[in-house]
């Protein structure tokens, strides 16, 4: 089937969500959950965000990939300004690593969250979306911050032409993850 990309639309919120969560490994989930109220489902506080015109997560942010059958991937990703903020009192600790990554690498179009769905491995969808933020890379380049166990995510990037420049440590709180530290790669 013919994959074409697309900006997302407030529409795709409801499907956004689980390719997020795919591509956060459970994390957007575990935030999710401490959010919801009783007995709520902490994928419709996902939907909800996602609907939202602002945030990392908003709609207004992606890029959707998508084949006959519907959804094959997205990227969210935000330029960075020339002095990002490393994170505010009400950023979620397990996001305070991440943006520390962020603030070293002002100018930069920033991968906040990537994702080809499993049924879409093997095609051309990944290879389609890092182009599309390549060609609206920031100033400094691109960059991406990943968990060090996700292997495939490693490859992809390393393959794409991305090296590592950092690390800082994981604090996973109530996510369940066999990732020990963020690993910060960037593409000039």
């Amino acid at each position: 089937m013919t994959v074409r990309l697309r900006p997302a639309t407030a529409g795709d919120a409801a499907d956004l969500a689980p390719l997020v969560d795919l591509a956060g490994e459970g994390m957007p989930a575990a935030i999710w959950r401490q959010r919801a109220s009783y007995k709520e489902d902490p994928l419709a506080v996902g939907r909800r965000i996602a609907a939202e015109d602002t945030g990392p997560m908003s709609w207004t942010l992606t890029t959707v990939a998508e084949d006959g059958e519907g959804l094959t991937g997205l990227v969210i990703t935000e330029l960075l300004d020339e002095a990002p903020q490393s994170f505010t009192p009400d950023t979620h600790p397990i996001l305070r690593p991440i943006r520390k990554l962020k603030a070293k690498v002002p100018n930069t179009r920033f991968i906040n969250l990537f994702v080809v769905a499993p049924r879409a491995f093997e095609g051309e969808t990944g290879s389609m979306l890092i182009d599309s933020v390549r060609a609206e890379a920031g100033p400094e380049g691109v960059a991406v911050a990943l968990g060090d166990a996700n292997r495939r995510a490693l490859d992809f990037f390393s393959a794409a032409g991305f090296r590592e420049r950092t690390r800082v440590p994981v604090l996973a709180g109530d996510w369940q993850t066999d990732n020990r530290d963020w690993v910060l790669l960037t593409l000039p």
